[in-house]
């Protein structure tokens, strides 16, 4: 089908099988918008590497498209693309719909995505430093602590120390949860982080 649209519309249309990562840059900085509707996206480096060579991206948000891609907010005509939530072919259309409407009729605002898109600092360091913030974040502040027990004995003072936060938790209080365990009860703490 490819080859048959590179024939028959050759001053418009290329076909090509096979995948080259040098031609798959060239492509992806030729364009104006890189629509990605996947399902699942753990990661995703396209739309990264879309917004560094100023196209738009319009994507599904889900994993690291999600993340990566902020949907852009005419108020304050801030942000990098336009994202759906449901892998529906009506929600792709209207995110794709906004997207080209602001392209065609709001060259100032399109221009702001892409400026915006290209100034993201996507490196290695960037994201290290927020990893480490992030890490550092967690380890002093712990929201409460979580307890699972087999069989329900003394709940009230389990559940009591298990609404406690972190940074109030000291050894006293560790010392009053193993007193609750008794060999008919096993529980184990989970810790999860308020950020």
């Amino acid at each position: 089908m490819l080859h048959k649209f590179d024939r028959e519309h050759h001053d418009k249309v290329r076909g090509r099988v096979g995948f080259s990562v040098k031609m798959a840059h060239k492509i992806t900085a030729g364009a104006d918008v890189l629509l990605m509707p996947s399902r699942f996206e753990p990661c995703g480096l396209n739309q990264l590497y879309a917004m560094k060579y100023d196209t738009v991206p319009v994507v599904h948000a889900v994993g690291g498209l999600r993340d990566t891609v902020i949907p852009f907010d005419p108020f304050t005509e801030s942000r990098f693309g336009w994202t759906f939530d449901r892998a529906e072919a009506n929600k792709l259309v209207n995110a794709l719909g906004n997207c080209l409407n602001t392209y065609r009729s709001h060259k100032e605002s399109w221009k702001g995505v892409q400026t915006q898109g290209m100034a993201q600092d996507l490196s290695w360091d960037n994201a290290a430093k927020h990893y480490e913030e992030f890490l550092v974040a967690t380890k002093f502040q712990w929201h409460y602590i979580s307890i699972y027990q087999e069989e329900p004995t003394r709940n009230d003072k389990i559940l009591e120390l298990a609404k406690l936060d972190f940074n109030t938790l000291h050894c006293q209080e560790l010392k009053d949860i193993s007193a609750c365990k008794s060999s008919s009860l096993h529980y184990t703490a989970v810790m999860f982080a308020y950020v």
